[in-house]
This record gives C-alpha cells, structure tokens and sequence, in this order.
C-alpha cells in the first residue's frame, strides 16, 4: 500500500467527522481519502464502474464535498 502525503494539504479539507486534519490518500488497488484519527474513509475505493477508475482530482473533490454545501 502507498500513502501519498501532498506537499499542500490545503487541497483537502479536515475530516467531516472529527475535524482532524491527520489525512492521507492511501493507493493500495482505487485511491480513496483516510483520516488517521477516527479512520473514517470515502470516496468508497470500491468503483461500481470497472471501465472507469477515479483520479486523484476526483478523490479530491469527493472527499471535500459536504453534504448541504
């Protein structure tokens, strides 16, 4: 498995749920978002769309998108 650490993290926002700002994107098969605090995770690295696999762009924007923003 390979934890990216990105140079700005200000491209991800802190955890939805406990506000940490301890985040990693983890590549092990599909890229998925982690906290290492509460280790809530998302976008679910399980893609229903097998011809269509995510980058890290998307990862990105999925895990910053708050429900009623």
């Amino acid at each position: 498995m390979t934890v990216l650490t990105l140079v700005n993290k200000k491209e991800l926002l802190p955890c939805p749920f406990c506000g940490s700002n301890d985040i990693k994107i983890l590549t092990k098969f599909d890229p998925y978002v982690t906290c290492g605090n509460c280790l809530s995770f998302g976008p679910s690295p399980i893609e229903t769309d097998l011809e269509h696999s995510k980058t890290m762009t998307e990862i990105i924007s999925l895990w910053n998108t708050r429900h009623g923003k």
